[in-house]
């Protein structure tokens, strides 16, 4: 796993950060500040930004890893390196008569798609 990197002027100790949380928070917008306590990081404090743009981020690879194992997947089953399993015996029989009465129209295009 790759540590974050910083420097000293970024480590707070949580006495201080807690007297001149203005202090921090307007540094936070310049760079991430790491809280410490008893000489370890305990908390970070990021511009909202920031934290947003790595939220948005991870979704973003969360999916990409996703529909890759998927094609992955795909791919084994496609050259016969694995065997597919019909839909049917990967759910109980409750959930697959429920699949049988769902109307795929019930479903609007603009919850199905993104814009």
């Amino acid at each position: 796993m790759i540590k974050p990197k910083f420097s000293e002027d970024q480590i707070v100790p949580a006495s201080v950060a807690s007297k001149t949380l203005g202090t921090v928070r307007r540094k936070a917008k310049q760079a991430p500040q790491f809280i410490s306590e008893n000489n370890k990081i305990e908390s970070v404090i990021l511009d909202y930004h920031q934290y947003e743009d790595l939220i948005v981020r991870l979704h973003k690879l969360e999916d990409d890893l996703f529909y890759q194992e998927v094609l992955r997947r795909i791919e084994d089953a496609d050259s016969g390196k694995t065997k597919p399993i019909p839909l049917k015996d990967s759910m109980s029989k409750k959930e697959y008569e429920a699949y049988q009465k769902m109307d795929p129209d019930d479903i609007p295009d603009s919850e199905l798609f993104e814009d």
